[in-house]
Parts: structure tokens; sequence; C-alpha cells
């Protein structure tokens, strides 16, 4: 079934738009409110910030500048340096704490955006369903979702996770879904079922809500029509009934878990275990690494773990992406009937998106 005549079938039980429902009037208003932010951040540099850049002592402060904030950053990341650049790094920082502001102006930017889209733009459920392409299905727990959407960090630990954290309330994202969208939806238009009550997207998986009376019956629709369902192992009734739907359905062969933690971090070996287990898939003959964010199934709903990408790495949101983008490859070699089709996706195209994300 495709996702249109879906729509049609299920009619007010489905619908692309929760609480909030697109107003011309409003999105013009988030419009000017984001054109008049960042008519504020290009005076802010060009009175303040370029004549500064300009003057003849800063031009030869440079180098010295451009040390003094790898360093930051170095101490940011917590890399290992002598104790002298950490001294240097403690002034450094001041320079990072000095760019707070300005962080949360993207987040602010990013927040006036979010909803200028949503009301100005055709909602991005309709395009699929207009285009009639393949589309993935994202499953989740929403209890997951709303942990996830949150960071804890302390600012003096470190000021750009802080901005970051300040900046996740004021848009309502979910980083997790943010940084896995930012990967999958170049290749597969990905939808998933909207929280109860959400006003806004979180991230840029289109979005379908649906009545709590008639859930299951639309979400084993969506399970069909789909071509690849990606579902973050979580441990509420709603998604084990969703994985059972999988498995009892035969529908694992094209389905990829996600093992995730709250904070972004991937499951460990142990984890793993008791997940599959306490979802009644079996694992003997698999090779479960130490680390993992995804897992595979063959035509045999047999198992194929992927690592986990950079292990040495603390940031989980690097993590993620350079995982996703391993996924990708991977279905780009073993697996290219779950993707869209070889003239969206390609191996040199996501070659791009690797060195992208390792500069």
């Amino acid at each position: 079934m495709a996702l249109a005549e879906l729509l049609i079938r299920y009619g007010r039980a489905i619908s692309v738009y929760s609480k909030e429902r697109p107003n011309f009037k409003k999105g013009i208003l988030y419009a000017l409110t984001l054109f008049g932010a960042l008519a504020i951040a290009v005076c802010f540099f060009v009175r303040l910030v370029f004549p500064v850049l300009q003057h003849e002592l800063f031009i030869r402060f440079v180098p010295m500048l451009v040390v003094i904030i790898v360093i930051a950053i170095a101490v940011t990341l917590k890399a290992e340096i002598s104790p002298l650049g950490l001294d240097v790094g403690c002034f450094a920082k001041l320079f990072l704490i000095a760019m707070f502001p300005i962080i949360v102006q993207f987040y602010i930017c990013r927040f006036l955006w979010i909803r200028t889209k949503f009301h100005l733009l055709p909602s991005p459920v309709g395009q699929i369903a207009k285009s009639g392409q393949p589309f993935c299905l994202y499953l989740r727990s929403f209890v997951d979702d709303e942990k996830s959407a949150k960071e804890s960090v302390d600012f003096s630990d470190d000021p750009f996770r802080f901005a970051r954290y300040i900046g996740s309330h004021i848009t309502v994202q979910d980083r997790i879904e943010s940084v896995l969208s930012e990967q999958l939806v170049p290749h597969i238009p990905t939808l998933c079922i909207g929280r109860p009550r959400e006003r806004y997207p979180s991230s840029s998986f289109a979005r379908v809500f649906v009545d709590d009376e008639q859930w299951q019956y639309i979400a084993q629709a969506l399970l069909q029509a789909s071509r690849i369902v990606i579902a973050r192992v979580g441990e509420t009734h709603g998604f084990r009934w969703e994985l059972t739907a999988l498995r009892e359905g035969r529908l694992l062969k094209k389905t990829i878990l996600f093992f995730c933690t709250a904070y972004g971090l991937p499951f460990t070996r142990t984890q793993i275990q008791e997940a599959m287990t306490a979802h009644e898939l079996g694992i003997l003959d698999a090779d479960v690494p130490w680390e993992s964010y995804f897992c595979v199934f063959d035509g045999n709903d047999q198992p194929t773990f992927l690592p986990a990408a950079l292990p040495s790495d603390a940031n989980p949101n690097v993590r993620i992406r350079a995982s996703t983008v391993a996924l990708i490859l991977y279905l780009i070699d073993f697996r290219p009937d779950l993707l869209d089709g070889p003239e969206k996706t390609n191996r040199a195209l996501v070659q791009r998106a690797v060195s992208k994300w390792k500069q």
C-alpha cells in the first residue's frame, strides 16, 4: 500500500499535523523575526567585529589567536596536552565563553526557521505521498524521545555543550534524532509517528499523527508500506508491540535496530544481549562487538551487528554521525534493495559526507 493510499484509507484517524496547523500569517511573522535576528547578527559583525579584524594590531596577533583557539578546542574535547597547554587553554576558554551568546543566537535562529518552514512550506509527508517514492519508517519509544532531547552539562566544564543544552530547550530539538536524520534523509525520505500534542517537528523526519484507538492498525500499515524500518530499541509497551509485529510479520529483513542510550552512547555487548533476549531475537551465532549502534538482518532473520565508529571519541553526536555513515556504506554494498535507488544514493555521495564530517 502506497503512503497516499494509506492516508486516504484511514481518513481522520491519521493526520500530518497535530495541535498546531499551518498558518500563513504566523509563518510571515516568524520569517520577519528570523530576518531581523539575522540582520542583527550581520550588523554586529559589520559594526563591531569587522573593524577589529582589519586593525593592524589584530593582524599581528592572528597566529597567536589561531593557536589559542586550537588549544581551547583541544581542552574542550579533553585531548591529552601538556600542563602549559592547559594553562593556555584556560585562558582560551574565555574566548569560548565570549562566543556563548552567538551560539545561543544560532539556536534562536533555528527555532525561528523551524516554525517558518512549518507554516510556509508544504508538509514533507504530503511531498512523499505525492511522489510515491519509497520511504523509511523510524520507530522509537516516546519516553526515550523525551529524555534524549535533554542534555545536562555544566557551563564551566564545556561552554559549547552548555550552549547547546540551552539551545535544545529553546528549540525542543531531539539531538539524537536530528543527527540521525542529517545523514539518512538525503538518501531516503524518512517519517515517524509524532508524539501526542507535538506542535513542531524536532528533526527533519516527516511526521504523521495517529488516533489513539487505531494506532496499531495504522502502525501495521506503515510497517508494511515502508521500504526500510529503523527501530530505536526501547522498553515501552508500544515499542514491544511494534517489534513483535515486525518479527511475526516476517519484516525483520528490512529492519535495522538502533541501539542508542538516552544520552547518545551506543549499547555495550551486555546491553545488546539483554535487549535482544528481552525482545525474543536470537543472536546465538552472531558476532556481537563490544559497542554497536546498528544491527541489520538478512533474509533469514540473522542479525549482523555493525561496530560503533570512533570508540575513542567522547562526543556522542560525532559517534552517531560516523556510525550512520558507516551504516549507509554497508547498505550500499550489501543491501542496496533497502535504499532509494542508485540515482539518489551512491558511494561517491556518501564519501563526500564522510569527508565533510571528518573536517
